[in-house]
Formats: C-alpha cells, sequence, structure tokens
C-alpha cells in the first residue's frame, strides 16, 4: 500500500472503530470523476478500484452497509452498454459482499430538442460571447444524444435520512461530490447529532459546501486511485 493510502487507512481506522456504518455511494459520480482526471483503468482495475475503496471504508466497523447508486442503460438503445453494466455490477456484489445496488433511471435527451428549447431563453449579458456565436458552437452537438441519470441523488437523500431516523448509524460515509444532497446532511445534522458525516470524494470533483457541510472528508487523489486499483 502506497503512503498515500496508508495516512486514509489511518483516517478512517480512526473513525471506523465499533461504529455501525452506513456507506452511500453515487456511482455515476464516481465514474465522471474518475474520467475527469484522464485516469482509464480497464475492467478488472475498475472492480478492484471500487472493491478495495468500498472494503477500505469498513474496516473495523461493527456493521457495515454499503448502498451503490446508478442507473442501467437502455436495453434496446444501447445493448452492449446494458450488457457492460450487468457484467460490472455482478463482479462488484461478488467483491463486495455486503453491497446493495440502488437503481435510479437513465435519461436520454437530443441535443437538438435542447438547443431548440433554449435558444429563446438565452440571457446575453449572462456570456462574454456573441449570442450568435455562441448559437452556432452549439450546433455543432446536433444530432448526438446525452444521458443524464435520475433519481440517484433523491435516493440518496432519501437512504440518508431513513437511517437516521432508524438509529441503526453511528457513521455514514457520503461517497459523492455533488451538492445537491446537502440539504439532505445539514437535517441529519440537526436532528441526529450523533451520527457522524464523513465526505469522499475525488480530486477536482468534490463540492466546497458538500465538504464543509460534512464533519470531515476524504479526497481521493490520482496516485490514492492508481494503488488501489492494481
Amino acid at each position: 500500500m502506497s503512503d498515500a493510502n496508508e495516512k486514509i487507512t489511518e483516517f478512517i481506522l480512526q473513525y471506523n472503530k465499533n461504529k455501525k456504518c452506513l456507506i452511500l455511494v453515487d456511482g455515476n459520480n464516481f465514474y465522471h470523476s474518475i474520467k475527469r482526471l484522464g485516469i482509464k483503468l480497464n475492467f478488472e482495475e475498475s472492480v478492484k478500484l471500487h472493491a478495495q475503496i468500498l472494503n477500505l471504508l469498513c474496516k473495523a466497523t461493527l456493521k457495515s452497509e454499503i448502498k451503490y447508486y446508478t442507473a442501467n442503460p437502455n436495453m434496446k438503445l444501447e445493448p452492449e452498454e446494458y450488457s457492460k453494466k450487468q457484467k460490472f455490477l455482478a463482479a462488484l456484489k461478488q467483491k463486495i459482499p455486503n453491497l446493495i445496488i440502488s437503481l435510479g433511471r437513465l435519461a436520454y435527451f437530443e441535443t437538438k430538442e435542447i438547443i431548440l428549447k433554449k435558444t429563446t431563453e438565452i440571457n446575453v449579458a449572462n456570456f462574454d460571447g456573441n449570442k450568435n456565436q455562441i448559437l452556432e458552437f452549439c450546433k455543432t452537438c446536433i444530432g448526438k444524444t446525452i444521458k443524464k441519470e435520475k433519481k440517484s441523488d433523491v435516493n440518496i437523500c432519501i437512504d440518508l435520512i431513513e437511517c437516521a431516523m432508524s438509529k441503526n448509524t453511528d457513521l455514514c460515509y457520503i461517497f459523492s461530490g455533488d451538492a445537491d444532497i446537502v440539504p439532505a446532511i445539514k437535517m441529519v445534522k440537526k436532528h441526529w447529532p450523533n451520527i457522524l458525516l464523513i465526505n469522499v470524494a475525488v480530486d477536482k470533483s468534490s463540492a466546497f459546501e458538500l465538504r464543509q457541510t460534512c464533519h470531515n472528508y476524504i479526497i481521493l487523489h490520482e496516485q490514492n486511485l492508481l494503488a488501489l486499483s492494481k
């Protein structure tokens, strides 16, 4: 284990000992955060990275539960991607026995539809450039389809609050860089102050507000991720 990951392990152990732990993982956010760093992993490395990190977060706990939030590609639109996703999730469950998969929905949008809808809404005052130049630039995207995951943020918030209400958790790791879940975290801190909330996120993909709202945080840098994937 690298020196950097030894420090993370020490950090985790000081919080985990004899704790009932819940780990909430925004899988889509994690995937895109790794991609944003320019890290390229093959299938086996990606599975190993997930397993190493999530099993590490469970270390020395009294009991632990991991919820992994993601969405399946549309089986008809993307049969190959759907098959890859099923293989990946099956491999994760094999490596992480206490993993629970929580599925949201993957929505598909045609960029042409989005651009036409938004064209009349553009406020030139919000841009440094010329409106027509912006629209010409956007038109280069016409014909492409973009995907957006739905429900995962909401599901994370619901599970966090429900778990706090059940009083079955002493410690919660929130593995995400998305500030959309901050209101739920604030609610838990207010009504269940004994639950320790720790944010886990990838470097350059962590919202400042999210880090500051949690009691503490762990930032995974490129060297951490590469070492854990090997």
